[in-house]
């Protein structure tokens, strides 16, 4: 696992983590629930990483090293759509990255993320 950062449209850098698999046969990109952070998917992302399926996984804007404040979670209501923005984002750096259309995959908060992403028409393989 790498740890790694990417920059949004905002100008702020985001922190995501990533699970390269070798040989590599699908892309994983996990969006996570409230209230959670990337780090709590790294079991299942080394359990996926073993059956050639990288992982990408974002901590949410508000959430795990991309909040602003030391244990406290919070999105501001008025910027809530760059939740979805910042999931693109890393969805478009996925495929130039790895050639390949990421799956997308999200929990909880992070399913309401993902509808969001494929109401946009983001470029990913069926949604899960």
């Amino acid at each position: 696992m790498r740890q790694e950062t990417i920059l949004q449209s905002d100008g702020r850098e985001m922190n995501y983590y990533v699970w390269l698999a070798e040989p590599e046969e699908a892309v994983l990109q996990v969006v996570e629930g409230a209230s959670e952070q990337a780090l709590r998917y790294r079991e299942f992302a080394e359990w996926m990483q073993q059956r050639g399926v990288s992982v990408y996984a974002m901590d949410n804007r508000g959430h795990g090293r991309n909040r602003d404040v030391e244990g406290y979670v919070h999105i501001d209501h008025k910027n809530w759509h760059q939740l979805v923005d910042d999931v693109i984002s890393l969805g478009e750096k996925i495929r130039r990255d790895r050639g390949k259309k990421p799956f997308l995959l999200g929990h909880s908060m992070g399913s309401f993320i993902s509808r969001c992403v494929a109401l946009e028409g983001a470029d990913y393989k069926p949604f899960i």
